[in-house]
């Protein structure tokens, strides 16, 4: 837990940062967020803009989609899947 509690605080910090409405969001999704910037990094997960402007939105229909049209969603397969059903769920 010693290291990787630094390592998760930097994507939470940085799921934040790139969330203008992270602190509002629901548990589940603040998970994805953060999962996503841990595993992206902060300035690879920033530059889902798309993506982030619809959690913004709280269109999570419409969010869960464009996560699911990204590259990365195909590198990752099966946490992709499960990230974006998390999403399409909402809050």
């Amino acid at each position: 837990m010693k290291l990787f509690e630094p390592s998760y605080q930097s994507a939470v910090s940085g799921a934040s940062r790139a969330v203008s409405s992270f602190n509002s969001l629901c548990c589940e999704v603040q998970e994805v967020m953060t999962d996503m910037d841990y595993n992206l990094g902060d300035g690879g997960f920033a530059s889902f803009t798309g993506f982030i402007s619809l959690i913004n939105q709280k269109n999570w229909a419409g969010a869960a989609a464009d996560g699911k049209g990204t590259a990365w969603c195909c590198q990752v397969c099966n946490r992709c899947t499960d990230d974006m059903g998390r999403v399409a769920h909402g809050c």
